[in-house]
């Protein structure tokens, strides 16, 4: 577990995936309840990470009805957070209150510190549904306090890249280029790579100067041959990189240079 999540945290989601699909089969094949087994919430995670919360949820709920079978308790679970926002992320909002509560309870009964800001930062992301941003902004700022007096840096950038996508939604945009340069800091200070990256393209979306001005060298060089009009592939091939690796320099040009196509990038290079 502990290999798998370092992986997840530093962004190399293939090595994570790769580890945990490895160590749950293992579990699976010896039978029972043991530490093996949550590599299928840490599964979840990725999915949830990746944009298929539904796919994260089979492997959240499959895995709670492994833990109930076990007796083991809900508090102790890594995966609650993203399990709430999933949820919520496919409407299925009256569920996630409900895991919120029965959560939050346990959390707070057994004295499980590193848990309250968690289930505070998903309070903040159902108000921010609910469209109170006043009360969201409140409770995220509550959030990364608590993140950050529990001693848990990943958490607290997560709560504040969630307060700056809260006040960018409300025109707020200084305050909101704050929070996300602070969570990118953060993110950037522990290794993060995956979020580092969610955290650039929000300072993207904000528009005008960013921390992250100026491309960097392998971004320059794919936004020069693809203003030249060569394909994806071609550029891949004249670098000797992956499509998918140009792909992903290709839409962080375009979030620093605040573009939406190949013309664009075009006409702002020449």
């Amino acid at each position: 577990m502990p290999l798998a999540r370092v992986a997840l945290y530093q962004g190399d989601e293939r090595l994570a995936r790769d580890l945990a699909e490895r160590a749950y089969g293992y579990a699976e094949a010896r039978g029972g309840m043991s530490t093996g087994r949550g590599h299928l919430a840490l599964l979840g995670i990725l999915d949830h990470w990746a944009g298929e919360p539904v796919r994260g949820l089979e492997r959240f709920e499959a895995f709670d009805e492994e833990r109930q079978t076990a007796g083991f308790g809900l508090a102790t679970s890594i995966h609650l957070a993203d399990h709430v926002e999933a949820l919520l992320e496919v409407d299925r909002d009256a569920d996630a209150l409900e895991l919120l509560d029965r959560w939050e309870s346990e959390s707070r009964r057994l004295g499980h510190r590193w848990a309250v800001p968690e289930s505070v930062r998903c309070r903040g992301l159902v108000a921010a549904k609910d469209g109170a941003v006043t009360a969201a902004t409140a409770l995220l700022e509550e959030a990364v306090a608590l993140h950050e007096e529990v001693g848990d840096p990943f958490g607290r950038s997560r709560a504040l890249l969630l307060l700056g996508v809260i006040r960018r939604r409300a025109r707020q945009k200084r305050s909101a280029r704050e929070a996300i340069e602070g969570a990118l800091a953060g993110f950037e200070a522990i290794g993060a790579g995956g979020w580092v990256e969610k955290a650039r393209a929000e300072l993207g979306s904000i528009g005008g100067r960013t921390r992250e001005e100026g491309l960097t060298p392998a971004e320059r060089r794919v936004a020069a041959l693809v203003a030249e009009g060569r394909t994806n592939r071609e550029v891949a091939a004249a670098l000797f990189l992956g499509e998918r690796t140009v792909e992903t320099h290709l839409s962080h040009v375009y979030a620093k240079l605040g573009i939406r196509s190949r013309t664009e990038l075009a006409r702002t290079l020449h």
